[in-house]
């Protein structure tokens, strides 16, 4: 899993994550506890899912609190992650 944060005048973590990675399944929770913290802070998290089928991505999603780049978005996904250079 890789994230990045982006300060404007508002924070933007982008957190590239899926469901059938181990250690973005630990560090999940740990975010979503940043994240409530951080609530108000003009702070926000968008996830950028790795999974492959649409029914994991959204199960692994609704254990999160934040926006979600669309699923079925792939050409965003794509340009996300080769701005950002993740592989995965």
């Amino acid at each position: 899993c890789h994230s990045f944060f982006i300060k404007v005048s508002y924070i933007w973590q982008i957190y590239f994550s899926a469901s059938w990675c181990g250690p973005c399944v630990k560090t999940t929770p740990k975010i979503v506890s940043a994240h409530q913290t951080l609530l108000g802070k003009k702070a926000q998290v968008i996830l950028v899912s790795a999974d492959q089928d649409e029914s994991d991505a959204k199960e692994y999603f609704s254990k999160m609190p934040w926006l979600s780049v669309p699923f079925t978005d792939t050409d965003r996904v794509e340009a996300l992650n080769e701005l950002f250079q993740v592989e995965g």
